[in-house]
């Protein structure tokens, strides 16, 4: 199932999708009109960047999503359609979230782990908030 929703799915999505975004670009370069743009986001994972203890089927199927990003974005943009990938990092989701309910290993010094929390956080520092003007 992992595989289904993960990396099949996106697949299928962007199959469905072709005769909207690929074809419709086409048609316009095909024409000589202007070619609108045309933008597909797709989720991946640090997980498919860098591996995961536990989670090679994730790590698989996140990973084929950066390949099929990278592929359907040289394929589709000359017909003006942009594919790019966002991988987020740990999410506290029920997948990651520890089965015996023990933190007592819990590192204080650990970076933040992209809880909603730790990303308010870093995105109100003044630093943040200086680059972001």
């Amino acid at each position: 199932k992992v595989l289904d929703v993960h990396a099949t799915a996106p697949f299928r999505i962007i199959r469905a999708f072709a005769p909207l975004l690929r074809d419709a670009g086409k048609a316009e370069v095909l024409d000589g009109t202007t070619v609108q743009d045309r933008s597909i986001i797709n989720v991946s994972s640090t997980s498919g960047l860098h591996g995961n203890l536990g989670q090679a089927n994730y790590a698989l199927a996140k990973a084929g999503v950066l390949g099929l990003t990278k592929t359907v974005a040289k394929e589709w943009g000359p017909f003006g359609v942009r594919c790019n990938s966002v991988a987020f990092g740990m999410v506290d989701t029920r997948m990651t979230q520890s089965n015996d309910g023990d933190d007592s290993e819990a590192d204080d010094d650990a970076p933040p782990q992209g809880l909603p929390p730790d990303v308010a956080a870093m995105w109100s520092s003044p630093k943040m908030l200086k680059m972001a003007v």
